[in-house]
């Protein structure tokens, strides 16, 4: 926090020195930030909430065709095979959860859409944080960057529609929502500063798949503490779901061990060679 305060983190990312990322590419995640959160919350005006969290459930595929677009990353076929195994299995354990007497809500075409700019907008703001990190920057410095262009975009908006001195008389007129609103502001910015670590070091597909585990743990922590039960099609979803996490880490721990074994095997080689 004492190096976000300090006026050399501005600094630094403003100047144009080798290997520090130019200010500007920090508004291109923000906009698409903005416009993903935009969607998310328009889309519940024509679909369910359920409906939405199965959108988020089977966004690990939409991140890796937007890594490949942005960063020209490639992917195996066994990474698309368990991202699609993920999202196969985390939506039939949310679908077995459904509550039937609940809101049955249809989606419409509207509704699509407004997902479907979520998903896209989602993706690419992963992505090109993940590729804008190769600047070798701190996760301040990313949170600096993108939340100044947020806050200017926002503001603008805001001032254009003429609504922005009205939200600030709600503020005052309300002590509450704005004590809330402080809360929720720092707990979003401790959270951000997890996952732009996440991307920084592990990159955009696996953030993706740990926010999609998350939807399934929060189900499962609600059925415990609750006693909601799980009925077969859910207890099979979670099957399918964290068995495709297990299959990542076991060809994960395969490719490691081969490299391991490579770099072992050309060991003796290179002595022999001096």
């Amino acid at each position: 926090m004492i190096e976000f305060l300090q006026p050399s983190c501005f600094y630094r990312m403003s100047i144009k020195m080798p290997r520090v990322c130019p200010f500007y590419k920090y508004s291109f995640c923000s906009l698409s930030n903005i416009l993903s959160s935009w969607f998310q919350y328009e889309a519940l005006k024509f679909v369910s909430f359920p409906t939405q969290v199965l959108a988020k459930a089977c966004k690990v595929i939409p991140v890796m065709l937007m890594g490949k677009v942005v960063s020209g990353n490639k992917y195996p076929l066994f990474d698309w095979a368990t991202a699609a195994q993920l999202g196969l299995g985390t939506s039939i354990f949310l679908l077995s959860n459904h509550d039937e007497s609940g809101d049955s809500s249809t989606t419409t075409y509207a509704g699509l859409f407004c997902l479907m700019g979520y998903m896209i907008f989602d993706s690419f703001t992963s992505n090109w944080q993940s590729e804008v990190f190769k600047y070798k920057m701190s996760s301040m410095e990313m949170m600096f960057g993108v939340n100044i262009f947020s806050c200017i975009f926002t503001s603008w908006s805001l001032i254009s529609q003429g609504s922005f001195a009205e939200s600030l008389g709600f503020m005052l007129r309300h002590p509450d929502f704005t004590f809330h609103a402080v809360v929720l502001s720092a707990c979003s910015a401790l959270g951000q500063l997890f996952i732009y670590y996440t991307i920084s070091e592990f990159g955009a597909v696996v953030f993706t798949i740990i926010m999609t585990t998350r939807s399934a743990l929060a189900i499962i922590l609600s059925c415990i503490i609750y006693g909601h039960p799980v009925n077969g099609q859910g207890a099979f979803g979670l099957l399918v779901a964290f068995s495709s996490l297990g299959l990542r880490i076991w060809y994960k721990m395969q490719q490691k061990k081969k490299a391991q074994q490579q770099k072992e095997d050309k060991t003796p080689l290179l002595g022999e060679n001096k």
